[in-house]
């Protein structure tokens, strides 16, 4: 058997909830059934070493136990001895920038998480897991998991596409992808960011040409030049000037509102 550490894709809803959304299993050409088990403080891997059928009527294989949010152990039952295997987790969270290019998308290499569907959850609380029912993806599902993993955690989140474009586009594009496509990490925000940023600056600038402009516009009104102007022209300039407000407030609250994302 493989000793290639699993890896397991994750977010933490609460400081006791664990979301698991997709993991990636040895290749061992055989059917493969998984569940949860949250361990409490001082509880050892041991005590769950009986593995039951699950709902089909087959032999569990699996079994992740969860310790103060964290993955503790993989459990294994090979031909019934129960072995524990090394995993790696990646946890995610919602509104960060991830790295999608390999998911293929044209001009497309980050996105941010708008959306992670609930899949299986693990709790010391009953009563919270109660609080949670079992979400699907929002949007049109990119790419796939090229790994082998359970077919009851397809691992798909929702983002929403940052395009490689020096202005922000009227709509952003949003997909669900498989999570193990998404890359997250430090470099992967701060790159992300750097595009958000450069849209940022150009609505700075358009505001600024705006604010200038309705400057300039205002001077004129007060000029002694203009007190002889006629009544329509001084009516054609307000309804201008009432045009580049709307535009300023339209760029301030639609646009460099919905521009950052939040990087922890």
């Amino acid at each position: 058997m493989t000793v290639t550490p699993i890896q397991i894709y994750a977010q933490d809803i609460e400081s006791d909830v664990f979301n698991l959304l997709h993991v990636h299993i040895p290749s061992l050409g055989e059917s493969a059934t998984v569940d949860i088990k949250y361990m409490k403080k001082f509880d050892e891997p041991e005590n769950y070493y009986k593995f039951e059928k699950d709902i089909s009527g087959n032999i569990l294989k699996y079994r992740i136990l969860i310790q103060n949010n964290t993955v503790r152990f993989i459990l294994y039952n090979f031909r019934g001895k129960i072995r524990e295997l090394e995993s790696s987790s990646f946890k995610y969270k919602l509104d960060e920038i991830v790295n999608v290019k390999s998911l293929g998308i044209p001009d497309v290499t980050y996105a941010k998480v708008v959306s992670i569907p609930i899949q299986t959850l693990a709790s010391l609380s009953q009563a919270k897991l109660q609080q949670y029912e079992r979400t699907a993806p929002k949007h049109e599902l990119v790419g796939a998991c090229h790994s082998r993993y359970f077919e009851e955690l397809l691992g798909y989140i929702d983002l929403e596409l940052i395009p490689n474009v020096e202005e922000r586009p009227i709509n952003l594009r949003r997909v669900s992808a498989p999570i193990c496509e998404c890359i997250r990490g430090i470099e992967e925000n701060k790159k992300g960011m750097q595009i958000i940023q450069g849209w940022k600056n150009k609505i700075a600038e358009k505001c600024m040409n705006l604010i200038n402009s309705t400057k300039e516009k205002i001077q004129l009104i007060n000029s002694k030049e203009y007190e002889n102007s006629s009544t329509t022209d001084k009516i054609q300039m307000l309804e201008l000037l009432q045009k580049m407000e709307g535009e300023l407030m339209t760029l301030a609250q639609n646009d460099l509102n919905t521009l950052d994302p939040v990087i922890n």
